[in-house]
């Protein structure tokens, strides 16, 4: 908990930490699912898929090598080891630096920094995903475009009505449909 500020943690106690992203996953994972998680967080919602799929089903990727260990932490504690890849997601290689705030669940990335960032592209070429859930504090804009082949749900949480119309937009050309939202946060199924 030493990357929990006071109202990150009373987020956690009260249940609303991440309640979004957790009621859908609960509702749109099914057996047989593997799940490429796009911003860790915690590791919480990680663990959350792990436990219904197993740790073998579930990719997570984080930008900020700093939460590292809460993500591994949280993980043992909950006796799951979905894979961890630490690096910063976005619609080109270009390298990306991490932008952190006091409360990691704001932290983002801009251009800049050494390494890399990985694409979502090549995630979803080496991960296969059948279901990817993205939570990157408006990084998710750069992502667009990107063609998803093998996905059947995207969860996504938009962070601006903007990016909603553009995430909308690159979606639906993608072949899927709007099929829920709760708040910032909507899910999107591939249409039959």
């Amino acid at each position: 908990t030493d990357r929990f500020s006071p109202t990150m943690l009373a987020a956690v106690e009260s249940g609303s930490y991440e309640a979004a992203e957790h009621a859908l996953l609960e509702e749109l994972l099914s057996p047989g699912d593997r799940l490429l998680e796009l911003g860790a967080g915690c590791g919480y919602l990680a663990t959350v898929a792990a436990q219904r799929l197993g740790s073998e089903s579930v990719v997570t990727v984080e930008a900020d090598p700093q939460m590292e260990a809460t993500i591994r932490k949280t993980f043992a504690l909950n006796s799951v080891s979905p894979r961890l890849v630490v690096g910063s997601v976005a619609g080109s290689a270009e390298p990306r630096q991490v932008v952190r705030a006091e409360d990691f669940w704001r932290a983002t990335t801009i251009p800049g920094g050494a390494e890399p960032a990985l694409t979502l592209s090549d995630l979803v070429a080496e991960h296969s995903p059948t279901v990817v859930l993205c939570d990157i504090e408006g990084g998710e804009g750069e992502l667009c475009g990107t063609a998803l082949p093998g996905v059947r749900a995207v969860i996504i949480e938009v962070h601006s009505g903007a990016l909603r119309e553009q995430v909308e937009s690159w979606l639906t050309a993608e072949g899927y449909r709007l099929d829920r939202a709760q708040g910032h946060t909507l899910a999107f199924l591939r249409a039959a």
